[in-house]
């Protein structure tokens, strides 16, 4: 099952893996706990924007 949402803590609370797309580009894929490591982020919203702001500065 597919599921889109903006909202940051449902995509934690329901899905097993995420993926974080930007301009139809997939920035990143992988469970949120995984991502949060991967950003040194705490909470997963603050994973997403660190996510999303990497790709900017490339």
């Amino acid at each position: 099952m597919i599921l889109t949402t903006h909202y940051m803590e449902e995509a934690e609370a329901l899905a097993d893996r995420v993926g974080v797309m930007k301009a139809g580009r997939l920035l990143a894929l992988g469970t949120p706990e995984a991502l949060k490591a991967r950003t040194g982020a705490e909470r997963f919203e603050d994973a997403f924007v660190r996510l999303v702001r990497e790709e900017e500065a490339s």
